[in-house]
């Protein structure tokens, strides 16, 4: 794939091959600025009632788990009311340690059976929470369409709901009210982006929206991409022809923090490509994440994630 990028906001970038390659699979669509008002919805949405919202979320690594753990457990936080999530699990037990520590320092040696146990995402059961289990090996598009399968009958709109980021309490709602129709999916154009691993944090903006936070009407013909990487662009390009609602989410603090997304080494980004401009040391420094932001990521996110931001020095506020 080229290395040649186009820009699709002040420090975001998509490689232009895949956006061409994502556009000409969409029939040649173009964006919604290019291409006119919307089409009128399809069914009208009605600000009485709180349509049934689906987060997915999928897993595939044992290392991962406790990421993922956090993420549900975020999920339950949410303030929106009618939301129901599924977990889609791809983890191998036989990659989880055949031994295991006991409090007393004896070593037992686990069965396949608790292996498996160990590597389910649900410690306890949840009313809202769904586990699937799948087979090893699937790519993070499979699984997202394995758990379109399990969406509960009558909710029709579902949000990626992503292992390695934690959203603020009311993400679901605040990405919900900001619908203008039931065909048009939701995106947030801002998040906080932390290097756990060298305790950095940047933000990230995109006029085009996140994919990782992609809110839509579920469809029956609406399917992931067989792929990990790009597959939430790819899907939304496909079927949206990259048309979006964009949410600016730059208010008031800690609104500005809607999503705080991760990278700790194992993500399928490389740090450069995670950070941007912000790898590099003399523009991290210079990263406009102010000191609540900080604070909120070392009282709320930093004991999860045992990391302690640097960003809380005075060179790391906004100029």
């Amino acid at each position: 794939m080229s290395t040649d990028t186009t820009r699709v906001g002040a420090k975001a970038t998509l490689p232009a091959e895949f956006v061409q390659q994502m556009i000409a699979k969409a029939g040649g669509i173009v964006p919604l600025s290019a291409a006119g008002p919307l089409p009128p919805a399809e069914v009208p949405v009605s600000p009485r009632e709180a349509p049934g919202v689906t987060a997915v979320l999928v897993v595939n690594d044992f290392h991962r788990l406790r990421f993922a753990r956090a993420a549900v457990n975020n999920f339950v936080r949410q303030t929106y009311t009618n939301k129901h999530l599924v977990v889609v699990n791809g983890i191998d037990p036989a990659t989880h340690p055949a031994e295991e520590t006991r409090g007393d320092g004896t070593v037992v040696q686990l069965t396949p059976e608790q292996r498996a146990d160990r590597c389910r995402v649900l410690t306890r059961d949840h009313p809202w929470v769904t586990e699937v289990a799948c087979a090893p090996g699937l790519s993070h598009g499979a699984m997202r369409n394995a758990a379109l399968q399990h969406v509960p009958v009558g909710f029709p709109w579902a949000i990626l709901w992503e292992d390695d980021a934690f959203a603020h309490q009311t993400r679901i709602a605040f990405q919900m009210a900001h619908r203008i129709d039931d065909a048009s999916p939701v995106m947030l154009r801002r998040e906080v982006r932390v290097d756990v691993v060298n305790a950095v944090a940047a933000p990230f903006d995109t006029a085009a929206g996140l994919h990782s936070t992609l809110l839509f009407p579920v469809r029956p013909a609406h399917a992931f991409p067989d792929t990990t990487g790009y597959d939430a662009a790819e899907f939304w390009i496909k079927n949206w022809g990259g048309r979006q609602i964009a949410v600016p989410n730059l208010g008031e603090f800690p609104q500005s923090v809607m999503q705080v997304s991760f990278w700790h080494g194992r993500n399928a980004l490389t740090r450069p490509q995670f950070l941007g401009e912000y790898a590099d040391p003399k523009w991290y420094k210079k990263a406009a994440v102010t000191l609540d932001d900080v604070t909120y990521l070392n009282t709320v996110i930093g004991p999860v994630y045992g990391a302690n931001f640097a960003a809380s020095k005075a060179e790391h506020q906004p100029a």
